[in-house]
């Protein structure tokens, strides 16, 4: 495949049973180095395309190194499948044989954070955001990386300065700690 971003080839080589190469990608010019990688080269992102495969419905990754990089590239891949028209999708079985591919995105926790804070800065709060069901790093986002003047909780905190709260992002469990300096 060739076109305004020079040839395709996919990435890394070697052989495998299945190929699924980012074959579009916008925007082009921060994720280059995505072009025709191959999805299923890596067992965590793999096993998210095949759970949204066999299941139909979108996927979350874990926290993932992305190979795009860039200052902060902790990321969450989300992956929705896509099937031939008219194929009967009942079961997991049906599903695999009707399937062609994945409409993916890549959410940068780091971005994704900064659009809520609208220019404001982490020195009176502190936020750790976790992906509970992660098997190895679970860490998705802490303020504590995004500046020196950062807040930086202390290991003993007071009940009245923090808050836990849950939430269910397709098929993941993030944990969302808010930390906020002692009140006097």
């Amino acid at each position: 495949m060739q076109g305004q971003h020079g040839d395709f080839h996919i990435h890394p080589p070697g052989e495998r049973e299945v190929y699924l190469p980012i074959t579009y990608n916008e925007p082009m010019a921060r994720n280059v180095k995505a072009f025709g990688y191959d999805i299923a080269y890596r067992p965590a992102i793999r096993q998210v395309m095949e759970i949204a495969r066999d299941s139909g419905r979108m996927q979350i990754s874990p926290p993932i190194q992305i190979i795009q990089g860039g200052p902060d590239p902790l990321s969450v891949i989300a992956r929705l499948p896509i099937y031939r028209p008219g194929w009967p999708l009942n079961t997991d079985e049906q599903r695999q044989a009707a399937f062609v591919g994945v409409v993916g995105g890549v959410i940068r926790l780091s971005d994704l954070v900064a659009q809520t804070q609208a220019g404001r800065h982490w020195r009176n709060l502190h936020l750790r955001m976790d992906d509970t069901l992660a098997s190895e790093a679970s860490e998705l986002f802490d303020s504590t990386r995004t500046s020196q003047d950062a807040f930086r909780p202390p290991t003993q905190v007071n009940a009245q300065d923090t808050q836990v709260h849950q939430l269910t992002v397709a098929s993941r469990h993030w944990t969302l700690h808010f930390t906020r300096p002692a009140v006097n």
